[in-house]
């Protein structure tokens, strides 16, 4: 069996995602595991793309494979269905099994104590990190791979108060009665103390000099204007939306006078000191084109994924095209006059080769870790 459903959170490299006016990409998702007829175990993406995934009789998730074969492991004990193994695709491709302890490839396991909180990870290649709670669940001591230890304290509301790092120095906070930071202090024992108004929005900031920030607010609870310490202030207008209109300040600086939007919110123009610049945008809400305040545009082009797959500059007949392989890896970057870059990676995702037009190769030599 197979289900539809709309996939609405674009990744977006060039800064512009679907926004309520826009359409979603479309991902497929089957269904296969009659013992869970709720548990998806392929998911196909706009490209065509497929990763699959499998469940213990639990229903817990065991494996993934990406579109390019990797597959990835996950063990669980038996009696609390908590995660204590995984095995990274390297790993799995040279035989490890699931039920492994580390010092072995890909292999990284889990320990927790009785309310389930994971207090010690152990890498392939049997570093261990170790991690201590309190009776509310709060994180009290963190120790690194190479023994150093961070100590946290937390007040009867379990809100943090210190922090005592490996090297004895100590971050403090100290909080108002409804929960708001008060006062900070770094570890060289400078202070930065903040106001509040009756509605808990705050109006000042002071730094450890005596630099005081002061913020105030419209009757719509929208900043309205913020003075810093040489008494420059900044004063903010918004339209009946709620969205900022523009922007002045009290000094020479320039101001934004007009900002535009769509009709699903998206910025489409601001005009400030240096023009007006422009966004376009396509179905998916993603920008194909901007341009700037002296009349430069830079286009943008996107596979079915939402990767961005060209860029189209001032001046330049041949866009910057981008090339991604199955699993959404970028992996050659050909610039305008035809030089390509091709990057390569390991099962576990990272870089391992780039190769430059130039003809050198930089091979990266990654531990059974991945570092």
């Amino acid at each position: 069996m197979s289900q539809t459903v709309e996939d609405a959170e674009l990744g977006n490299p060039a800064g512009g995602t679907g926004g309520s006016g826009a359409a979603a990409r479309t991902v497929s998702y089957g269904y296969s595991d009659a013992a869970h007829p709720g548990e998806p175990t392929s998911t196909t993406d706009a490209r065509g793309k497929i990763t699959t995934a499998t469940y213990d009789a639990f229903g817990d998730l065991t494996s993934t494979t990406d579109p390019l074969g990797n597959k990835t492991l996950m063990g669980y004990a038996t009696a609390t269905g908590w995660l204590t193994s995984t095995v990274a695709p390297s790993g799995t491709a040279a035989g490890t099994p699931i039920t492994c302890t580390p010092p072995a490839k890909g292999c990284t396991t889990a320990a927790h104590d009785a309310w389930g909180h994971t207090t010690t990870l152990t890498d392939p290649l049997g570093h261990h990190t170790s991690t201590a709670f309190d009776a509310d669940g709060n994180k009290v001591t963190a120790t690194d791979a190479d023994g150093n230890v961070t100590t946290s304290s937390f007040d009867a509301a379990d809100q943090q108060t210190s922090v005592k790092a490996a090297d004895n120095s100590v971050t403090g906070t100290l909080y108002t009665p409804d929960g708001h930071v008060s006062d900070t202090v770094d570890g060289l024992g400078k202070h930065t103390t903040y106001g509040y108004d009756g509605q808990g929005r705050q109006t000042t900031v002071t730094d450890a000099n005596g630099h005081k920030t002061t913020t105030a607010y419209d009757t719509a609870g929208l900043k309205k204007t913020v003075t810093t310490a040489n008494n420059i202030t900044a004063t903010f207008s918004y339209d009946t939306a709620g969205r900022m209109s523009s922007l002045s300040y009290s000094d020479s600086t320039p101001g934004t006078s007009a900002v535009s939007y769509d009709a699903a919110g998206r910025r489409t123009a601001v005009t400030d000191g240096t023009g007006t610049s422009t966004w376009v945008y396509d179905v998916f809400g993603e920008i194909t084109s901007h341009t700037n305040g002296a009349g430069a545009t830079i286009g943008y082009g996107y596979d079915p994924s939402g990767n961005e797959t060209s860029l189209s500059y001032p001046g330049q007949a041949v866009p910057v095209a981008q090339t991604f392989d199955d699993a959404g890896h970028l992996s050659t970057v050909t610039d305008f006059a035809g030089n390509k870059t091709s990057i390569g990676y390991t099962a576990d995702n990272q870089v391992q080769t780039l190769s430059y037009p130039n003809g050198t190769i930089v091979t990266n030599t990654i531990d059974n870790a991945g570092h």
